[in-house]
């Protein structure tokens, strides 16, 4: 009796001994699940297309600026470039000085006296260029006085009543530089116009039709 009950507390201790490691087993591992950091949280969506909005609007604002820049860079150019195109004219012979001074006539008429100030160089260039033509200042009727003072390509015209007409290169300059300006707005404010705005007013057909 004794060796069967010694043979038999064998397998009770085993089976005691193998759920005793189970049990520290499943601790064990719950343990280091709870020790084991928890994945990060998915950053919101709202404030990320927020942030995109920002940095793409801020690129847009930066490229017109830069666009409008050079546009104005632009038109400063082409005065520059007018007037060293009028310059070299000039030097050259070539500046149509008879026809600003046919402009001036006309604007004040003939029933006064006129007196043309010009500058002695433009004098010479005016008789050079209307050498044989009937023109008014040959017969009396227009008196050209040079003066020193008076710019290259400059006109002052005065009648006797004491009307004066003053044509300027700078002046005329200049008007050309407002007038590219008020190009440029015009299409600045069309490039702001949003899209689809003007589809109710087509003046050409759309190409893919007609083609």
């Amino acid at each position: 009796m004794l060796r069967g009950s010694v043979k038999l507390e064998r397998p009770l201790r085993s089976v005691r001994l193998s759920g005793t490691e189970s049990q520290e087993a499943a601790a064990a591992r719950e343990a280091a699940l709870s020790a084991a950091p928890a994945p990060p949280p998915e950053p919101p969506i709202a404030p990320m297309l927020e942030s995109i909005n920002e940095a793409v609007e801020e690129f847009e604002a930066r490229r017109k600026q830069s666009l409008e820049e050079l546009q104005l860079l632009a038109v400063e150019l082409a005065v520059a470039a007018a007037s060293n195109l009028v310059a070299q004219a000039i030097d050259r012979g070539e500046y149509g000085i008879e026809q600003l001074v046919k402009d001036a006539v006309g604007k004040l008429g003939m029933e006064q006296p006129i007196t043309i100030s010009l500058h002695p160089e433009d004098i010479q260039l005016l008789d050079r260029r209307t050498e044989g033509e009937a023109v008014p200042w040959r017969d009396g009727r227009i008196t050209l006085r040079p003066e020193t003072g008076i710019q290259r390509g400059d006109c002052r015209a005065e009648t006797g009543d004491g009307r004066i007409l003053i044509a300027e290169m700078s002046a005329r300059l200049a008007e050309m530089r407002r007038h590219w300006l008020e190009g440029l707005d015009d299409a600045q404010i069309e490039r702001r116009r949003p899209a689809g705005s003007d589809r109710g007013l087509q003046r050409f057909p759309n190409r893919r039709e007609t083609a």
